[in-house]
């Protein structure tokens, strides 16, 4: 397969948000968090889903409140660390022709993508662990893709096509 370091794409921050699920969780934990909240607020409790305890009050807001803060920040430095990381294989990697060669679902809305490569003639395989939604589901066994690789790691890489700007 034949590699190619000049016509690498942008990424996008928002398919990053979208699709990395790691970075996914660190975006929805604030919100649930802050839902709870907003929830607690406007109808004064909030109802305990286990059986036999009685619902959140008006008193709880203080801690979910800290714990929104908490979450916030380290949802933060989560983002910031994986749009650093894709963007260092956007910024430095090298682009070579893959091809996904399985998919696995876990649950709805979580899954990884196999997929296979070739570079300086050795074969590799990896995966990557996604955020399933429309834009990624596209990605079924027998798809060619486009992958971005450490230079220095040929073992490490992504699917260039799940982050870049459409």
């Amino acid at each position: 397969m034949k590699e190619n370091k000049k016509d690498i794409q942008t990424y996008s921050l928002i398919k990053i948000l979208l699709t990395d699920y790691t970075s996914f969780l660190a975006v929805m934990f604030p919100i649930a968090i802050f839902g709870m909240v907003t929830f607690i607020e406007v109808f004064g409790f909030f109802p305990d889903l286990k059986r036999g305890r009685p619902p959140l009050g008006t008193e709880a807001i203080p801690f979910f409140i800290q714990l929104g803060i908490i979450t916030l920040v380290i949802g933060f430095l989560v983002i910031v660390f994986r749009t650093l990381k894709i963007k260092s294989y956007f910024d430095n990697g090298i682009e070579v022709k893959g091809k996904v060669i399985g998919t696995w679902e876990w649950k709805v809305d979580r899954g990884r993508i196999y997929f296979t490569y070739q570079y300086k003639n050795l074969t590799y395989e990896n995966n990557m662990f996604v955020h399933l939604h429309r834009m990624t589901k596209v990605f079924t066994k027998g798809k060619k893709v486009r992958i971005l690789l450490n230079p220095n790691n040929p073992k490490k890489a992504i699917i260039e096509d799940i982050f870049v700007k459409t």
